[in-house]
């Protein structure tokens, strides 16, 4: 019995020896590549006129230093309720700045999306602005429309 019982304590010892070998490293986090994502400013005037030609900039970073070089980059607009979209070609302006010249057919809200890649880093923001003197209408209840519904009582 007492031969046993050794048996089983060694065993423990050794499961708990294992245990404790095979523990994680602290610092196991660093030991994998660590992600820098792509940052991107896209900077739109603040008042756009159809028809007429606008420039758009867009400032991209990585780890807080420009980006001046990219494996890829597409710029690509396209009007609310659209289904044309138009494919831009940006320039380097240099120091991580890129320009793209365009014009808008007509008033209305219209989004630019950039699509930017480094090293197996890619981003996509898409930015919404308005061109000419559009004024989007906004279908909001009004106060008479609430009190008309009255959810507590059935008849």
């Amino acid at each position: 019995m007492m031969m046993k019982n050794i048996r089983i304590a060694s065993l423990w010892i050794i499961v708990l020896v294992a245990l404790v070998r095979c523990s994680l490293d602290e610092d196991v986090a660093e030991q994998y590549k660590k992600e820098t994502p792509l940052e991107i400013d896209i900077q739109v005037p603040e008042y756009i006129e159809a028809k007429e030609n606008t420039e758009v900039t867009f400032e991209l970073s990585q780890n807080g230093e420009s980006v001046s070089t990219l494996d890829d980059l597409s710029v690509t607009t396209w009007m609310v309720d659209s289904e044309t979209t138009k494919q831009l070609v940006a320039e380097n302006v240099g120091n991580g700045e890129y320009s793209v010249e365009t014009s808008f057919d007509q008033d209305g809200i219209y989004h630019m999306k950039v699509t930017a890649s480094k090293n197996n880093a890619t981003i996509m923001p898409t930015k919404q602005f308005i061109v000419g003197n559009y004024e989007e209408e906004v279908n909001e209840p009004t106060e008479d429309e609430h009190e008309g519904h009255d959810h507590d009582s059935h008849h």
